[in-house]
């Protein structure tokens, strides 16, 4: 098995449960990792049809960050997991983490879940 790694994204976007984050943007940093059966076809034939397209992967975080409000963490890191596998069949499992990078001055809370699909 292969991963596929799509790291440290950073998007703006209108998300919490305070409110304060009701009202002002704030920076969210995403990674996603996502398990593959593996990358051999596309090492051999330098095709990137033969792979994940990890831009796909960027444009579904970016698009989860800019969309509606929602309160938690949570309810963002799960869209994203299952809007990647809806649209990449060929990933087998993945892992997103997000932080809100600068909601405190010494740390980040965030989440990281995992989703597969047998899930």
């Amino acid at each position: 098995m292969d991963t596929i790694l799509v790291s440290n994204l950073e998007y703006v976007g209108l998300h919490g449960a305070t409110s304060k984050e009701h009202k002002e943007p704030q920076k969210f940093k995403i990674s996603v990792e996502a398990d593959v059966e593996n990358t051999i076809a596309a090492a051999k034939t330098d095709d990137i049809n033969q792979t994940t397209d990890y831009r796909i992967i960027r444009n579904i975080v970016k698009n989860t960050i800019a969309s509606p409000h929602q309160n938690l963490v949570e309810t963002l890191a799960n869209k994203i997991a299952t809007d990647i596998l809806a649209a990449l069949p060929g990933i087998i499992e993945v892992r997103v983490r997000l932080e809100k990078s600068e909601i405190w001055q010494n740390g980040a809370p965030g989440i990281i879940v995992r989703r597969n699909r047998n899930v």
